[in-house]
């Protein structure tokens, strides 16, 4: 486990700013390795201007540092202190997790007497820098004694220890929430499977309402078969709807992709609702535009379902019927196919349309009361739609009434009647 997957990195630098802060050390957090993953604080020209930034063998030998006082610690289980290629005295405390180094807190740059001025000449022209700009920057750099940096080391022990112990909660939280989140999945996964079973037993007895239904009943019970029948595909649709939401979270959503006809598919479309609902007939009518070409390549199951669901919902709630038109203009390499589902004088209720709308971009759950579209439904919308890299909206209005437009991109694929 890493210890930015258990801190935000900007509340480690905060707390490395602090201690820089307090002390007028420089400080800096890497990882097991020596890798910074943080910024440096309090940084000294001497070592950011000159050493780090102003040589690139300069900065690999300070990273070779960064490194050494890590392994150091890692093998110590407490802080070090030790000298740097430069000759500046830092040290290094572990952050520990279960017994296990995660990163390591460095601070320092500083020195406990003179600095030996022959010496920095000459690692000055090991690195490539101005001897004399090297000396008058290592002036600078903040002489202490060693009790003053013995409590410094302390300090930063103890600050690493904090965060250890945050990373330590912060990694029991993360562990019970994957803990949850499979027993949530193991869940999910029976509940798919208990609803495909549901949705057939469903299918099996409407069938058997069906064949009664020829039995020459009288009609006062027929209707009660009919009301019945349109019932188990209200309950067959919330399943599906529900289906698709599990199957999202638990990430079985994948695209099948293949050539279809469009006019087919629409086709197909218009006789299964109507084969479902007769009560459709009439309700609705299915315009597609000379632009949409004949073959396209696509999810054309779940395209079909999606916009068997905008036929459906539409149709039952709708006053005046719904019109559902198709069009198509060049978009990259294929074409952006935009279906609109219109009613003109149904008007979705403005908490209803938020809610709606909060499914479609963000699968934000709301209402069950939801008077035109359950909202998990909604969601799965959208995130059917974003799969396959397109975009879905909902507008409604008084006087101009409802219209749900997807757009969809679809390669065009050009081929012969001839060859099918």
């Amino acid at each position: 486990m890493k210890l930015t997957e258990l801190m935000e990195i900007d509340i480690l630098q905060k707390i490395q700013d602090s201690f820089s802060k307090f002390t007028g050390m420089a400080s800096i957090t890497t990882n097991p390795e020596g890798v910074p993953i943080t910024v440096g604080s309090g940084f000294s020209e001497f070592c950011m201007k000159y050493t780090r930034n102003g040589s690139v063998l300069g900065n690999r030998r300070c990273e070779a540092c960064d490194k050494k006082g890590a392994v150091c610690t890692l093998q110590s289980g407490k802080a070090t202190t030790y000298f740097c290629h430069a000759g500046l005295v830092d040290f290094a405390a572990p952050i520990m997790l279960n017994d296990e180094m995660i990163g390591c807190f460095i601070g320092g740059q500083v020195r406990t007497g003179p600095l030996d001025e022959g010496s920095i000449r000459e690692v000055a022209k090991e690195l490539g820098i101005d001897p004399e700009e090297y000396v008058a920057a290592s002036r600078k750099i903040q002489l202490l004694d060693r009790d003053y940096i013995n409590k410094s080391v302390q300090y930063l022990e103890e600050i690493a220890a904090i965060i250890s112990q945050m990373a330590y909660h912060n990694y029991m939280a993360l562990h019970k929430s994957i803990e949850l989140e499979q027993n949530s999945r193991a869940k999910a996964r029976y509940a798919v499977q208990h609803m495909i079973k549901m949705k057939k037993e469903i299918l099996r007895w409407n069938h058997h309402f069906k064949d009664i239904d020829k039995a020459g009943l009288p009609d006062s019970f027929k209707g009660i078969l009919k009301l019945v029948n349109a019932k188990a595909y209200d309950i067959i649709s919330d399943i599906q709807d529900t289906e698709e939401y599990l199957n999202i979270s638990l990430g079985n959503i994948q695209l099948r992709e293949e050539a279809y006809n469009v006019r087919d598919m629409m086709e197909e479309i218009r006789i299964n609702a109507e084969i479902r609902e007769k009560e459709y007939e009439g309700k609705y009518r299915i315009e597609i535009d000379p632009s949409v070409p004949q073959w396209l390549f696509g999810d054309k199951g779940r395209i079909g379902m999606l916009i068997s669901k905008q036929l459906e919902h539409g149709c039952r709630f709708s006053r005046d019927g719904i019109w559902i038109k198709m069009t198509a203009e060049p978009y990259g390499y294929g074409v952006m196919v935009c279906v609109r589902v219109i009613s003109e004088k149904t008007v979705i209720p403005g908490p209803v349309l938020e809610q709606m709308r909060a499914g479609l971009e963000q699968g934000q759950s709301a209402s069950e009361n939801s008077c035109y579209h359950k909202v998990e439904g909604m969601t799965v919308f959208g995130v059917m739609v974003k799969q396959m890299a397109g975009e879905m909206k909902v507008e409604s209005e008084e006087g101009k009434g409802t219209c749900f437009t997807m757009s969809l991109p679809q390669l065009e694929i050009r081929r012969n009647e001839d060859d099918l």
